[in-house]
């Protein structure tokens, strides 16, 4: 029926073979803004596991030992529900303002829960659990 679809596999060293795309070498801009995107996603990364740790430690002592499965359980599901808009806002200031948009977006957030906590928050430091949940 027609010839054979399969090619064989070009086994030659990388530098023999030909060149069929056009490879670039990246500018000086082009690798800064590639290291800044990394930076910036490892800070994000890093803030987003510290923000959850803490977050989910301090939840847990604002409630008295008789509830407090249930209420850190209601609570962490707000946190993960709301999560399923998160990706259409993301998606929304990316489209609009580009990456640096996503980037303050992200922040913003991130430091809007810190004031928050840090405003309306009960103190915690050096109290115990029953103290803190009257």
């Amino acid at each position: 029926m027609g010839g054979n679809s399969v090619k064989a596999l070009d086994l030659r060293p990388a530098d023999q073979l030909p060149d069929r795309t056009a490879r670039h070498r990246a500018s000086a801009p082009d690798a800064v803004a590639i290291a800044g995107i990394v930076v910036f996603g490892l800070l994000i990364a890093f803030s987003n596991t510290v923000l959850a740790y803490s977050l989910h430690t301090y939840q847990s002592e604002l409630y008295p030992t008789r509830i407090r499965a249930r209420a850190v359980g209601f609570t962490y599901f707000w946190s993960r529900f709301s999560t399923i808009f998160v990706g259409f806002f993301i998606a929304f200031f990316l489209r609009n303002y580009g990456t640096t948009g996503v980037f303050l977006f992200i922040a913003t957030a991130m430091v809007s829960v810190f004031v928050v906590i840090a405003s309306m928050g009960p103190r915690t430091t050096n109290l115990r659990l029953e103290a803190i949940s009257r």
